[in-house]
């Protein structure tokens, strides 16, 4: 009896955490690192309460392969510059793995409470959007923040320029929801509605001036199409609506028009010239340089755990203003300070790409780690989700969302930041949860 007392108030506590997530990614980072620390003592709490729960196979695996990668992560930072400052940063970052393991206790315990969660984070997402979508017209949203014509749309975020990147995030968790609806709604409801919600989605997300989440955006839209939509009049239908709302964007969106001009532009700049070829624009390709400087020096450990930030200004790796013009090229003029051309241009807290921050920060073998778990992912998503028919779509829409998420050809946030962080925990919570479903796995296993 003092068991299940036990076990229903650590079940009872790990449902409130997981309730406040969603909440906390819309008011800080500072919220979210003090709800992610209580998961982690939460864990704690059940690694000693509930051992039993540790034994379930998943479980053991993603344990496994991410203690692997985070114990080498570990014995590499004794030899990076700052052992003082990666070894803290290493030890907190564990935090993240107590999102996977919450969502995956609670699932597991209570095979109800999953719709009732993934309907409660899409009821949070929709409160998200259409304050948005209503802000663009009325220039105003629930929190009194102004929107001006011509500037980025940021919604409830403020300041953070970070509404795209949430729209993206919430693509699958919608569908998962509107796809538990299915099973007691009419069909042709649930597709308008869906249809009408991808569409809002899609339209808000021109305003956010967030080129990679909008790219990412409109290849999951499409590909929800073909899975979602069985006729091909209703497929045609949707794509030609897409079509002509980036046609209705260009034309009548200034900021849309502006971002997708320079995007042409840094892409002629890319390609326009092959014996100076450019890694997207002047200042990615300057934080590439500066990575790959890192990483010659340092092939096996990088230069530390989130460490890009305080290396980035010595004079090894530093990318001055002067190399910048030549990139964007420029020609320097004689009348210019050579103190200034002396000036770094590569710094900031991040190299904005998932390989080449790996690269410099951990070296070649975690990054190899990484890019092999990447490759098993697409392979996975190939063999199992595309040639075979038998599996969930909603195991489908979460792969795909793992797979444009760590894209590693475009320009991406810090891979180890705090959202970053917890929006790739919550995706890997959800593809275990339905690969375990999707396997009837759950019928030889306790949870």
């Amino acid at each position: 009896m003092i068991e299940k007392f036990k076990e229903f108030k650590l079940i009872l506590l790990s449902k409130l955490l997981l309730l406040l997530l969603p909440i906390s990614i819309l008011v800080s980072n500072a919220a979210i690192n003090l709800v992610t620390f209580l998961l982690f003592i939460n864990c704690l709490l059940i690694f000693f309460f509930e051992r039993n729960f540790y034994k379930n196979y998943f479980l053991n695996k993603l344990l496994y392969y991410f203690f692997f990668w985070y114990a080498f992560l570990f014995f590499i930072s004794l030899f990076s510059y700052y052992v003082i400052y990666t070894i803290p940063q290493l030890i907190l970052y564990i935090r993240f793995l107590s999102i996977p393991i919450i969502v995956l206790y609670v699932f597991f315990n209570d095979r109800n409470y999953v719709k009732k969660y993934f309907y409660y984070f899409t009821i949070i997402i929709l409160f998200v959007l259409i304050d948005s979508f209503l802000q663009i017209f009325l220039k105003i949203n629930v929190t009194l923040n102004e929107y001006q014509y011509g500037s980025r749309l940021s919604g409830l975020f403020g300041d953070e320029k970070i509404l795209g990147s949430f729209l993206f995030f919430s693509l699958p968790i919608i569908f998962i929801a509107l796809y538990f609806f299915e099973q007691k709604k009419n069909n042709k409801i649930l597709n308008s509605i869906f249809l009408i919600l991808l569409l809002v989605l899609f339209f808000t997300s021109f305003y956010t001036g967030e080129r990679v989440a909008l790219t990412k955006i409109f290849i999951s839209i499409i590909f929800y199409f073909f899975i979602f939509f069985k006729k091909f009049t209703t497929r045609l239908i949707a794509i030609i609506i897409i079509f002509v709302s980036i046609f209705y964007q260009y034309n009548f969106n200034d900021l849309f028009k502006e971002r997708l001009k320079l995007t042409v532009d840094i892409t002629h700049g890319t390609f326009n010239k092959f014996d100076n070829l450019r890694f997207f624009s002047p200042t990615h390709h300057a934080y590439m340089e500066s990575s790959i400087k890192m990483f010659n020096n340092n092939f096996v450990t990088g230069v530390g755990f989130k460490s890009y930030k305080r290396v980035c200004d010595n004079p090894n790796y530093i990318i001055t203003n002067k190399r910048f013009f030549e990139i964007m090229n420029i020609e320097t003029s004689e009348d210019l300070d050579e103190s200034n051309l002396l000036k770094s241009k590569n710094c900031s807290t991040h190299p904005h790409n998932i390989i080449l921050q790996s690269l410099s920060e951990t070296g070649l073998i975690a990054t190899l780690i990484i890019f092999i778990y990447y490759l098993l992912l697409i392979w996975f998503f190939i063999k199992k989700l595309i040639i075979s028919k038998n599996e969930s779509k909603n195991l489908k829409v979460i792969v795909l969302a793992l797979i444009l998420y760590l894209l590693p050809i475009l320009p991406s946030s810090n891979m180890f930041g705090t959202l970053f962080s917890v929006y790739l925990y919550l995706y890997l919570a959800f593809f275990i949860y339905f690969y375990y479903l999707d396997n009837s796995l759950s019928k030889s296993k306790k949870y």
